[in-house]
């Protein structure tokens, strides 16, 4: 089981793996698209997709506004390094982040880091027990009606917000057997961080062919009204379970090492090294990123919306443009029972 930093959005999925991506390299390429005149492209056939890939997140990445939080830069030799150890140093990020940096003499590099802190305003619950996840048992966190009292259970109802399913018992009676199969197996939630305008929803949902196209699918669910729907909010005997994510991870994209690139105005360069950083934590305290005809007698439980196998975690911006999405295939950002007790760690890099 791996964990990869994605470079383009448009990453296919493989079984038991988590998918990292962040529009910070986006934002990089869109700063080296700046620098060049406008977007490159190569002739590079290992490169092509993820320079296309590239080139696409960085145009929707155009609706960002700028955040303090993320360092994107692109440049050329040792003056760009100084200035971006200075940028580092100013977000709070590690320096040591810039991996083999004595190479950077040469062709035009690109960095890019994002670090997200949010909070909940009133922490969900931890889970007392481990959580079974894909064979493993993981720490987690959620929300039920337990020993909470009235106001404190009020309050952590009011910061998730369903977005699917939210049927009405009218609704429910008119569903076919498909749709209330989605319905048991499929949700969609927001939870809502505190002081920010940003949006952070989990997903358990069918991954599509890429990320892209999982992350599209879930956009797709999220509902205008979620916020004034009757049924937006968890009922007693209803319930929400996520496990807890912790990663951090850095990658260089090696497949761009050495690749030429062509500007709009015909100009060639080599692109030398182009790493990234991501760093990401969701507990309960907040977050650093299938006709027939219906059965009858067949209706929905209460819902259990619980994460027992893969899912999506999507930070976005207030207008849903993606920031940071992490498909949960596999425990490897989690701790696991086995691995804590062992002493072996939580499998994180950095």
């Amino acid at each position: 089981m791996s964990t990869r930093l994605c470079g383009p959005l448009d990453t296919p999925h493989a079984d038991g793996e988590t998918l990292v991506w962040s529009a910070s390299l986006a934002l990089a390429w869109r700063a080296l698209g700046t620098m060049l005149g406008g977007r490159p492209t190569t002739d590079d056939p290992e490169a092509t997709a993820f320079v296309e890939g590239l080139g696409q997140d960085a145009a929707r990445a155009e609706a960002l506004a700028d955040d303090p939080t993320v360092i994107a830069r692109a440049g050329v030799g040792r003056a760009f390094l100084d200035a971006l150890r200075a940028d580092l140093r100013a977000a709070g990020l590690p320096e040591d982040a810039l991996v083999g940096a004595e190479t950077w003499a040469d062709g035009v590099h690109a960095y890019a880091a994002m670090e997200r802190r949010a909070r909940f305003a009133v922490p969900f619950e931890r889970e007392e027990r481990p959580w079974p996840f894909l064979g493993e048992r993981v720490e987690a966190f959620g929300l039920a009606r337990r020993e909470q009292t009235e106001e404190r259970w009020n309050a952590q109802r009011q910061q998730l917000i369903i977005h699917y399913p939210r049927y009405s018992d009218d609704e429910e009676d008119e569903l076919d057997d498909d749709e209330l199969n989605r319905a048991m197996n499929e949700f969609l939630v927001e939870l809502r961080v505190e002081d920010s305008d940003e949006r952070l929803f989990v997903a358990r949902i069918p991954p599509g062919a890429t990320l892209a196209d999982t992350v599209e699918r879930a956009l797709g669910m999220v509902e205008a009204d979620a916020h004034t729907h009757p049924r937006r909010h968890l009922a007693p005997g209803e319930r929400f379970t996520c496990p807890v994510l912790e990663l951090g991870r850095l990658v260089e994209h090696e497949v761009l090492g050495g690749v030429p690139l062509t500007s709009p105005g015909g100009g060639r360069v080599t692109l030398g090294q182009v790493v990234q950083h991501v760093a990401f934590r969701l507990d309960e305290d907040g977050a650093s990123v299938r006709t027939s005809s219906r059965s009858s007698g067949l209706s929905l439980p209460p819902r259990a919306l619980d994460c027992r196998r893969c899912f999506l975690v999507l930070w976005t911006s207030a207008h849903q443009v993606p920031v940071c999405a992490i498909w949960a295939g596999s425990t490897d950002p989690m701790r696991c029972e086995t691995r804590h007790l062992s002493g072996a760690g939580s499998g994180l890099t950095v």
